[in-house]
């Protein structure tokens, strides 16, 4: 990292940005050609008003005039964006995502999803940014959030937290994200799961069966839905489990992937 010709951090500072206060951690070489970014608010409107657009192409198109719409190459990521305005701006009786939201969701690489992630992480700072009544708003904010990971399982809580860390590239965007953050790991919705998860359930080494079973009895407890399984049930359903097509004691826990 010290040598000033080094070809790869010229490489890394050809493509990633940094926001000023990680500068100082970097050697003065890296420095040197380092590129900082700055807050953009005009780019920032026009995401906003892409996410609008969406929005109400959603509310105003038959559902496979829609994922034809979102599939269009020149599309932004806003898919997340979009189900999030949708669900902050209705009722909790209406906070529904159709089975059609699941199909395009089904239909992104791993690659569009981190993306899709990561602009809905700009987008609820920007919200955040402009909002007036931030003690109203936060609160309405991470209820959604938590509706949108626990409820109707269109992003995980362990990607969402990583993309609040990790994506904002100013150091105003990252301050916010962390009151985000923050309000996150205080909720009932995550706590609960690491608490069943830590007093129930015996690592895997010392007591394999039980281990199995414990997380079994975790998972009817706090369901972690594909979005294969989600699109193919009524949406007022959304909790129900068919157990026959669904194994997720095969791949895991949220809390194995938060918790060392």
């Amino acid at each position: 990292m010290g040598i000033e010709s080094d070809p790869e951090i010229i490489r890394i500072n050809q493509v990633y940005t940094w926001a000023p206060s990680q500068l100082s951690s970097l050697p003065l070489s890296a420095q040197r050609t380092a590129i900082t970014l700055e807050e953009d608010p005009a780019k920032a409107e026009a995401f906003q008003r892409e996410v609008h657009t969406d929005f109400m192409q959603m509310r105003g198109q038959p559902e496979l005039s829609w994922m034809e719409y979102m599939a269009l190459p020149s599309r932004q990521p806003t898919i997340l964006c979009v189900i999030f305005r949708s669900l902050i701006e209705s009722p909790p009786e209406h906070q529904i995502v159709p089975p059609v939201i699941y199909q395009v969701l089904e239909r992104q690489t791993c690659r569009e999803h981190v993306l899709a992630v990561n602009a809905l992480v700009d987008y609820i700072i920007s919200q955040m940014n402009a909002e007036k009544n931030l003690e109203e708003f936060l609160p309405m904010m991470i209820r959604v959030l938590n509706l949108m990971v626990f409820h109707r399982h269109v992003m995980t809580f362990d990607r969402l937290l990583l993309a609040l860390v990790l994506h904002p590239a100013t150091d105003h965007a990252s301050q916010i994200a962390m009151v985000i953050v923050q309000a996150l790991l205080n909720c009932t919705e995550i706590n609960e799961r690491i608490d069943f998860y830590c007093r129930y359930i015996p690592k895997r080494d010392v007591d394999a069966p039980e281990h199995f079973r414990r997380l079994a009895e975790y998972h009817r407890k706090f369901p972690e839905m594909t979005f294969g399984e989600m699109a193919n049930r009524p949406p007022m359903m959304a909790e129900i489990i068919n157990s026959r097509m669904h194994y997720p004691i095969y791949y895991g826990s949220l809390i194995e992937r938060l918790l060392p």
